[in-house]
């Protein structure tokens, strides 16, 4: 499994920061670019948080795709 990588969160945040514009939730923007580029959420990927969460996790954590 692969995690986002950083140039696709940051295309991700920008595209959620549009859904706000167009009058709809940042996360709804974020997941569904993610999901676009093939990402999978599941609660059942490793967290790729620093501190593993503990003080929230990061809006890509468990977000991944099958290695190509």
């Amino acid at each position: 499994m692969v995690s986002p990588k950083i140039d696709e969160v940051d295309n991700a945040f920008l595209v959620g920061y549009e859904a706000i514009d167009e009058g709809d939730t940042f996360i709804s923007g974020f997941n569904t670019h993610l999901m676009l580029l093939g990402y999978e959420f599941s609660r059942e990927n490793p967290c790729v948080c620093p501190d593993g969460g503990s003080h929230g996790h990061w809006a890509w954590c468990r977000w991944a795709k099958a290695d190509q």
